[in-house]
Protein backbone atom coordinates (compact mmCIF):
# COMPACT_ATOMS: atom_id res chain seq x y z
CA UNK A 1 0.00 0.00 0.00
CA UNK A 2 1.31 3.55 -1.11
CA UNK A 3 0.79 7.05 -0.29
CA UNK A 4 -2.53 7.46 1.66
CA UNK A 5 -5.97 8.53 1.17
CA UNK A 6 -8.62 10.66 3.41
CA UNK A 7 -12.06 9.82 3.39
CA UNK A 8 -15.03 12.20 4.04
CA UNK A 9 -18.87 10.25 4.77
CA UNK A 10 -21.34 12.31 4.42
CA UNK A 11 -24.53 11.12 6.65
CA UNK A 12 -27.81 12.46 6.61
CA UNK A 13 -28.84 14.19 9.71
CA UNK A 14 -26.32 16.40 11.72
CA UNK A 15 -23.48 13.17 11.65
CA UNK A 16 -20.31 12.94 9.44
CA UNK A 17 -17.22 10.59 9.37
CA UNK A 18 -14.01 11.57 8.58
CA UNK A 19 -11.20 8.45 7.60
CA UNK A 20 -7.20 9.06 7.32
CA UNK A 21 -5.83 5.67 5.24
CA UNK A 22 -2.37 5.53 5.99
CA UNK A 23 0.38 3.77 4.82
CA UNK A 24 2.63 4.32 7.56
CA UNK A 25 4.88 1.09 8.64
CA UNK A 26 5.16 1.17 12.29
CA UNK A 27 8.27 -0.95 11.79
CA UNK A 28 10.24 1.29 10.15
CA UNK A 29 9.68 4.32 12.54
CA UNK A 30 12.79 5.06 14.62
CA UNK A 31 11.60 4.29 18.67
CA UNK A 32 11.84 8.36 18.89
CA UNK A 33 9.86 9.33 16.26
CA UNK A 34 6.72 7.30 17.27
CA UNK A 35 5.20 9.63 19.52
CA UNK A 36 5.95 12.32 17.32
CA UNK A 37 4.54 10.81 14.22
CA UNK A 38 1.18 9.33 15.75
CA UNK A 39 0.80 13.01 17.27
CA UNK A 40 1.02 14.25 13.52
CA UNK A 41 -1.26 12.21 12.22
CA UNK A 42 -3.69 13.08 15.08
CA UNK A 43 -3.77 16.91 14.73
CA UNK A 44 -3.89 15.85 10.36
CA UNK A 45 -7.38 14.44 11.62
CA UNK A 46 -8.52 17.32 13.95
CA UNK A 47 -7.49 19.82 11.52
CA UNK A 48 -10.06 18.26 9.14
CA UNK A 49 -12.93 17.82 11.55
CA UNK A 50 -12.84 20.75 13.62
CA UNK A 51 -14.66 22.64 10.69
CA UNK A 52 -17.37 20.26 11.50
CA UNK A 53 -17.44 20.52 14.91
CA UNK A 54 -17.10 24.26 15.58
CA UNK A 55 -18.75 25.40 12.23
CA UNK A 56 -21.17 23.15 11.05
CA UNK A 57 -22.19 22.01 14.15
CA UNK A 58 -22.42 18.23 13.73
CA UNK A 59 -20.90 15.23 15.12
CA UNK A 60 -18.13 13.65 13.71
CA UNK A 61 -17.07 10.29 13.78
CA UNK A 62 -13.44 10.53 13.33
CA UNK A 63 -10.72 7.39 12.70
CA UNK A 64 -7.29 6.52 10.99
CA UNK A 65 -6.69 3.28 9.47
CA UNK A 66 -3.01 1.71 9.27
CA UNK A 67 -2.21 -1.18 6.82
CA UNK A 68 -0.58 -3.65 9.31
CA UNK A 69 -0.26 -3.78 13.02
CA UNK A 70 3.20 -3.15 14.29
CA UNK A 71 5.37 -6.15 15.73
CA UNK A 72 7.14 -4.02 18.44
CA UNK A 73 6.21 -4.80 21.87
CA UNK A 74 3.56 -2.20 23.32
CA UNK A 75 3.65 0.13 20.42
CA UNK A 76 0.17 -0.78 19.50
CA UNK A 77 -1.22 0.24 22.60
CA UNK A 78 0.82 3.59 22.99
CA UNK A 79 -0.84 4.53 19.40
CA UNK A 80 -4.24 3.29 20.25
CA UNK A 81 -4.34 4.95 23.73
CA UNK A 82 -2.59 8.34 22.25
CA UNK A 83 -5.42 7.99 19.52
CA UNK A 84 -8.50 6.98 21.44
CA UNK A 85 -7.73 9.71 23.94
CA UNK A 86 -8.63 12.70 21.21
CA UNK A 87 -11.32 10.53 20.30
CA UNK A 88 -9.83 8.97 17.15
CA UNK A 89 -10.84 5.25 16.23
CA UNK A 90 -7.70 3.07 15.04
CA UNK A 91 -8.24 0.47 12.88
CA UNK A 92 -5.36 -1.62 11.77
CA UNK A 93 -6.25 -3.03 8.66
CA UNK A 94 -4.42 -6.63 8.67
CA UNK A 95 -6.83 -7.38 12.25
CA UNK A 96 -10.11 -6.85 10.26
CA UNK A 97 -9.05 -9.87 8.07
Amino acid sequence: MLGRLDLFVDEPGDFVSVIEIKSTDWDKVKEKNRKKLVSSHRRQVWKYIEEYLDIEKVDVSPGIIYPHSPSAPGLKEMIENHLNEYGLQVVWYDDAH
